[in-house]
């Protein structure tokens, strides 16, 4: 197996990885790894399109789901695969790929991993999605955090940029069309969702990543209460079945504001509305064997023309 390795200094719990012992990890498996540091923004990306261009097996991006969005972007209809190495934030898609969030534990589940083949979503006509897109109140307050509080507190830095921004947030008035179908709405939040966890919470339960739609949750209402209801709601688990909530699965939604309303894709400001959302391809997305199948689907069979490679024998939980 031949990988990069895309490193985010800058990421969350950088710091804490290990890198000589994750390396030493691949290398027993017989897995040849180079590593390549981002400095800026568009870096991950670079070094992801330069792997894909080089014919490498894998891209392994180590950071948060920010930098994965980026290690994203060349990989879609592409041969080559996408694998993490947990090291930032929140952790989403190591969360719901049930990877360990120590380096070295993620590092020996992986080398006993599988391809499997999932859709990516995409935004407008050149930014691709794996996990969400949130339109609204949860854009605000993506672009409100404080960069430097967030390396110090974590989660708790968008629980206080939600304090912040939520007073004075009052949402849109918003058409919007689900698969041709038309709705008419005073938008506080939307979510595209490709997979099932949102704030580190269950959002859409029932979410597959791989059949080809992608489920859209709408929270609307006017005013303070309404407001307060969908937050409590949704804490508490009882957001699907809550009044002033739509759901429905589609290929693609287009939503239509007055004001604009800002969007943010995997956790990173992306624009603002107007926006379609559709599914733009797939990425193989190399993943441990306790991937959940009725999330992601079953293993590839074959996989860069010749049969899937085998996992090593090393245990799934490191």
């Amino acid at each position: 197996m031949r990988g990069r390795l895309v490193v985010n200094p800058a990421a969350g719990s950088a710091r804490a990885v290990d890198l000589p012992a994750v390396q030493a990890v691949f290398a027993e498996a017989g897995w040849t790894v180079d590593c390549v540091f981002t400095q800026q923004p568009g870096d991950a990306t670079r070094a992801a399109a330069e792997a894909v261009a080089a014919g490498y097996d894998l891209v392994i991006a180590s950071g948060g789901d920010g930098t994965v969005n980026e290690v994203l972007q060349p990989l879609v209809n592409r041969p080559t695969a996408l694998s993490i190495l947990p090291a930032g934030t929140a952790n989403l898609l190591a969360r719901e790929l049930r990877l360990p969030l120590q380096p070295v534990a993620a590092a020996r589940s992986l080398v006993a991993g599988h391809p499997f083949r999932v859709d990516a979503g995409l935004a407008g006509e050149r930014r691709y999605f794996l996990l969400f897109a949130g339109i609204g109140f949860d854009a605000a307050v993506v672009q409100a955090v404080d960069p430097a509080l967030k390396r110090r507190t974590g989660p708790l830095s968008f629980i206080a940029a939600s304090v912040r921004v939520m007073p004075g947030y009052q949402g849109a008035r918003a058409l919007i069309r689900l698969d041709g179908r038309r709705r008419r709405r005073h938008l506080l939040m939307a979510v595209v969702a490709n997979t099932r966890l949102f704030a580190l919470m269950p959002l859409v339960p029932e979410a597959r990543a791989d059949d080809g739609q992608l489920d859209v949750v709408i929270f609307h209402g006017v005013g303070f209460w309404a407001k307060l209801r969908h937050s409590l709601a949704f804490l508490l688990g009882r957001h699907r079945a809550a009044p002033g909530v739509d759901r429905a699965r589609v290929r693609t939604v287009t939503i239509r504001t007055q004001p604009p309303l800002p969007v943010e894709l995997d956790g990173e400001p992306w624009g603002s509305t107007p926006m379609t959302f559709r599914v733009g391809g797939a990425v193989t997305v190399w993943a441990p064997a306790s991937a959940p199948a009725d999330l992601f689907g079953q293993p590839l069979a074959h996989w860069r023309g010749q049969p899937a490679p085998q996992p090593t024998g090393a245990s799934a939980s490191g």
